[in-house]
C-alpha cells in the first residue's frame, strides 16, 4: 500500500511540475518584452524549489540542489538584471562544477572518475588556448569564463549519458544536459556579433535576430529535466 501511495505521490507531482513548467514556457515566447524575462526566471527557480520533492540526505540531493540554486541566482544577473555577465557567466560554472561533483559520486567506476577529472582539466586547458588563438586580441576575461563554462557543461552532458548505462533514470539528467547544450549554443550564436562581423541576411544574422528565443525553448526544458533528475526506482519503494 505505501509502494502505491508513494507511485501516486511522484507521478502527481511530476504531472503538475511538467504542467506548470509547460504553462510558464508558453507565458515566455507569449508574453511582451520583460514579462517573458520574469516567467522564464520563474520557471527556473520553480526548478530549484521543485527538486526538494527528491529530498534525501545524500551527495546526489546537495549537489543537484546546490546545482540548481546557483543557477538561479546566475540568471539574477543574466536574465532579470541583464548586466554583470562575467558574475553570472561564473556563478553559472560554479554551478557545472556542482553537477559534475554529483556525476563523479553517481559512477560507480573509479577508472571512470579519474578519466573523467583528466579530460575535464585536458579540455578546460585547451578550451582556453583556442580561445586566445581564435580571437587574439579580442579576447577578454569574459569569453575565457564562458568556454570554461561551456566545455564543462559538454562534458557533463557526456558524461551523464554514459550513466545510462548503470540506470535508465539517468537518461532524465542527459537529456537535461543536452537541452542545456543546445541552449547555449544559441547564447553563443547570439554573442557572436560581439566579436565578428555577421553579414546582414546570413543563416546566423537571421537566428540572432529572430524574433523567436531560441536559446529559452531549450533552457526551460533543461531545467525542468535536471530538476527531475534525481527521481529513480528508490522513490517508487
Amino acid at each position: 500500500m505505501k509502494c502505491i501511495k508513494n507511485n501516486l505521490f511522484y507521478f502527481a507531482y511530476i504531472l503538475i511540475f511538467c504542467m506548470c513548467e509547460l504553462i510558464l514556457s508558453i507565458l515566455v515566447h507569449t508574453s511582451s518584452y520583460s514579462l517573458d524575462y520574469i516567467y522564464c526566471y520563474i520557471c527556473v527557480l520553480l526548478a530549484f524549489f521543485g527538486v526538494f520533492a527528491f529530498f534525501k540526505l545524500n551527495k546526489r540531493f546537495l549537489f543537484t540542489a546546490l546545482a540548481l540554486f546557483f543557477t538561479s541566482i546566475a540568471d539574477i544577473y543574466l536574465v532579470i538584471l541583464d548586466k554583470n555577465y562575467l558574475i553570472g557567466v561564473l556563478v553559472f560554472l560554479v554551478a557545472q562544477v556542482c553537477y559534475a561533483l554529483r556525476i563523479f559520486v553517481d559512477t560507480k567506476s573509479k577508472t571512470i572518475n579519474i578519466i573523467h577529472l583528466i579530460v575535464r582539466l585536458s579540455v578546460s586547458i585547451l578550451g582556453v588556448l583556442i580561445v586566445y588563438i581564435v580571437l587574439l586580441e579580442n579576447t577578454d576575461i569574459l569569453s575565457v569564463v564562458s568556454v570554461i563554462y561551456y566545455l564543462n557543461l559538454v562534458l557533463n552532458c557526456v558524461f551523464s549519458f554514459i550513466l545510462v548505462k548503470d540506470s535508465r533514470f539517468n537518461l532524465i539528467l542527459a537529456i537535461g544536459f543536452l537541452m542545456f547544450v543546445f541552449c547555449d549554443i544559441f547564447v553563443g550564436i547570439g554573442n557572436f556579433d560581439s566579436y565578428f562581423n555577421i553579414p546582414y541576411g546570413s543563416i546566423l544574422y537571421k537566428i540572432i535576430y529572430h524574433k523567436i528565443n531560441f536559446s529559452w525553448v531549450f533552457y526551460i526544458p533543461s531545467q525542468t529535466l535536471l530538476s527531475l533528475s534525481l527521481f529513480n526506482k528508490t522513490y517508487l519503494k
